[in-house]
């Protein structure tokens, strides 16, 4: 028996070397160095996790995209490059409150083995990713696993949209996404409920994170659900549609069956999954929206003033319809809203 443990002893130790190669973390971090996102690249699949000042905001999350050809982003991942850039400069809004938004963070773009890419940025007052194809044929998107993860059993603030009956049944998609939000233990929240972003998530030492996305094209929008492991929020999306039926003298289409996957992309080159945003904050939780439209922007794809010709025409109906379609590209935001004193809300 001792001899078989001193033959054993060996080979577990140069077992143990090869597991620990088979887990790779790349760190990307804010010019500031405050928000940092750590991205895990395994045999099995790719999760991130975000910091701030060292407070752990989403613990490691899996994230990935199922084709309905059976492809999988970020399924057995093997990564093939590796580049990161900077980013300084100036936006110029065509529309907004402001006449420019400094536009400055790090990022890192990994490229991997069957014609996709997962993008990560860490701006100083948040975090996003996104998947990035560059598949050169048509492809439809069965499924995507966006998650977001929390070390302990965080305080949410959710907002669920009153659906409607439709074809018999209440459909959560049906629904003008109004409501007001619901303040709770992440643990107390209804498990049958999803909620609309953005949705807020307390963190350690008081900070906050506020989770919603930005520059979506031909992808729809987030809905977040209990998670499946832990205290953890995952993301849903409604399945793409296929009989659309005009309602109310034609003002508005209502979806009456849908097609067993999400998204359709009949282009080339896939621009990406919207980006995906936590974002952090402190002692300053009506900042909270000034500070997500900032990153919103930083995000966005300005697409031309002819992209904007309908805010001088139509009715409420007409305008919102076409804003939704104008702002339809993926990319998840991890916003982490930083310390902000409460007297300086009076002074932006």
């Amino acid at each position: 028996m001792k001899r078989m443990m001193k033959r054993l002893l060996p080979v577990l130790m140069a077992i143990a070397p090869l597991t620990i190669c088979a887990q790779k973390v790349y760190e990307l971090k804010d010019i500031s160095g405050k928000v940092q996102v750590n991205v895990i690249v395994n045999d099995k699949n790719v999760e991130y996790s975000v910091l701030h000042d060292n407070d752990v905001m989403v613990a490691p999350s899996p994230i990935f995209m199922k084709l309905t050809d059976g492809t999988a982003f970020g399924l057995n991942p093997k990564v093939k490059k590796i580049s990161r850039r900077s980013v300084n400069e100036t936006i110029y809004p065509p529309i907004y409150k402001k006449k420019s938004i400094k536009d400055q963070f790090n990022e890192l773009t990994i490229d991997f083995k069957g014609g996709y890419s997962l993008v990560f940025r860490a701006y100083e007052d948040g975090a996003a990713y996104r998947f990035v194809s560059e598949l050169k044929k048509p492809f439809m998107v069965e499924s995507e696993q966006a998650s977001f993860c929390f070390p302990n059993d965080p305080k949410v603030f959710v907002a669920s949209p009153k659906g409607r009956m439709n074809e018999g049944k209440k459909d959560p998609f049906y629904s003008s996404f109004q409501n007001t939000y619901l303040e709770t233990a992440l643990s107390a929240w209804d498990k049958e409920q999803i909620a609309f972003l953005p949705v807020l998530v307390e963190g350690k030492n008081g900070k906050k994170i506020c989770i919603t996305e930005a520059d979506l094209m031909n992808y729809p929008g987030m809905y977040v659900k209990h998670g499946e492991h832990g205290y953890s929020l995952d993301g849903i999306f409604a399945a793409y549609p296929k009989t659309i039926v005009d309602e109310v003298r034609g003002l508005k289409g209502v979806v009456k069956s849908r097609e067993p996957y999400i998204a359709r992309v009949e282009t080339q080159h896939f621009p990406g999954v919207s980006w995906s945003l936590p974002r952090m904050m402190q002692n300053c939780f009506v900042m909270i929206w000034y500070i997500n439209w900032l990153l919103r922007h930083n995000l966005q794809i300005f697409l031309g003033l002819n992209r904007v010709k309908w805010l001088g025409t139509g009715g409420t109906t007409g305008i919102s319809t076409t804003w939704i379609s104008a702002q339809v590209s993926t990319m998840r935001l991890i916003n982490t809203i930083l310390t902000l004193p409460r007297n300086s809300v009076s002074n932006m």
